[in-house]
């Protein structure tokens, strides 16, 4: 894996998608939305990673689906919403913003007694 200056890896370069391997695909799935029933129209598909590319995914006919316009969109609002739960998760731990543990207020009524 390739790195930038800071140390951070660096996201891959989108592949693009040859009609040879879209064909397949629509013939696969037999001119259908892999979510819903829809019949697609073949200028208007949209070829979705199953696993993104982000996370190694390629682009080969074994990891492509068809999908309407509207699943497709659903699909990314899905995993962005995810990915916000997975923030808000993370926010919530016992570790601080610096990653050190979180430290528990004294109990004040302890020492008054």
């Amino acid at each position: 894996m390739a790195y930038d200056i800071y140390g951070r890896p660096l996201k891959p370069k989108r592949q693009s998608i040859a009609k040879s391997q879209k064909d397949i695909v629509w013939d696969n799935q037999k001119g259908k939305c892999f979510f819903c029933p829809k019949k697609l129209c073949p200028s208007f598909t949209h070829y979705d990673h199953i696993k993104e590319v982000h996370r190694g995914g390629k682009s080969i006919t074994k990891n492509l689906r068809a999908l309407c316009a509207d699943c497709h969109s659903k699909r990314h609002k899905e995993d962005q919403a995810r990915k916000a739960d997975k923030k808000k998760s993370r926010r919530k731990s016992n570790v601080s913003m610096f990653g050190n543990p979180k430290m528990k207020s004294p109990d004040i009524c302890k020492f008054l007694r």
